[in-house]
């Protein structure tokens, strides 16, 4: 009887644990378009890319460094987190460059310091930010029909299908090479900036501007750079990309607004005046660049040096 009614007892069941289920939805369409925007199409290609705007980058940030004191190892951390966030946004080798505009009119007026430079840098960010909230220059590309020199030269596959030793020449990280040389060759003439390095990033501060630099600031400084950086850092930057990159447009809006927020961020701490553009695009593309992993190297190398050595780099 009592083996009967044991049997007829419902079995006790242990708790289940229920596993946890995958990230699904939004966040895991943002994580997987990151990884794939960050993606290496190919390691040395990419990283010969990523040196292909420093032409551009090196000698302004030098020279407003050198004539105005412009704080080195905040622009060097605040542009690499930029370089950073924009490969891991649009997935293509979207350059950071100096507006140089501004740049110019830094090093050229003895009355334009660094709150002033600072100042049109806000300015022209919060106009920015503006344009690309409202759409107002969304539809600017669809008047530019003629796209800027986009320096495509092809795939490196097709340089030396004649010589095997063109081939082997063209496949090096020739831009990478030659950066490494002219690092080289500096420390070699002046082997005592080694030791001038200071370990350490330079500190950071919040720009004091006054009313005075305030005005200068727009009326030196933005109303001259905000055509340059309306033509060539939305518009041609938003062309060109569709053109080398069919299927990863990036759209005019998005690009104001990434511009606007950049100055409105680092501007008031001292780094320097940033936007995008399309000859920076051309010439990452040009030495290989063809995902956003190429800007992102060039900026964990400018975050890495801008922490650990900071200001002290000017030296070299």
């Amino acid at each position: 009887m009592d083996s009967q009614t044991h049997q007829n007892q419902p079995l006790q069941t242990l708790p289940e644990t229920t596993a946890r289920p995958p990230i699904s939805g939004f966040p895991a369409s943002v994580v997987n378009r990151v990884k794939n925007n960050l993606l290496f199409r190919s390691k040395w290609a990419e990283l010969n890319g990523a040196m292909g705007d420093l032409g551009t980058y090196i000698p302004i940030v030098l020279a407003l460094t050198l004539a105005k004191d412009l704080n080195l190892g905040t622009t060097l951390i605040f542009t690499g987190v930029y370089n950073i966030v924009t490969g891991a946004i649009y997935g293509v080798p979207m350059p950071v460059q100096p507006m140089k505009s501004i740049a110019a009119v830094a090093i050229t007026d003895p009355d334009f310091g660094i709150p002033e430079a600072m100042a049109a840098g806000i300015l022209t960010g919060a106009i920015f930010i503006f344009i690309g909230c409202h759409g107002a220059d969304a539809t600017c590309d669809d008047e530019i029909e003629e796209r800027e020199s986009d320096g495509n030269l092809g795939d490196r596959e097709r340089v030396g299908k004649r010589r095997k030793l063109t081939k082997i020449v063209a496949s090096l990280p020739s831009a990478f090479n030659i950066f490494l040389l002219g690092v080289v060759l500096a420390i070699i003439r002046g082997p005592k900036v080694v030791k001038g390095f200071k370990f350490g990033p330079s500190p950071i501060e919040i720009v004091k501007i006054s009313k005075n630099a305030w005005k200068d600031g727009f009326i030196k400084g933005t109303i001259p750079q905000l055509p340059l950086s309306i033509l060539n850092s939305v518009i041609a930057v938003c062309k060109l990309s569709s053109d080398l990159f069919p299927g990863r447009d990036v759209s005019a809006a998005s690009v104001s607004v990434t511009v606007g927020v950049m100055n409105l961020v680092g501007c008031w701490l001292g780094a320097m005046p940033c936007c995008h553009g399309a000859g920076g695009l051309a010439g990452q593309y040009k030495f290989g660049g063809r995902s956003g992993c190429c800007v992102a190297l060039l900026g964990a190398a400018k975050l890495g040096l801008g922490l650990v050595l900071g200001s002290s780099l000017v030296k070299v």
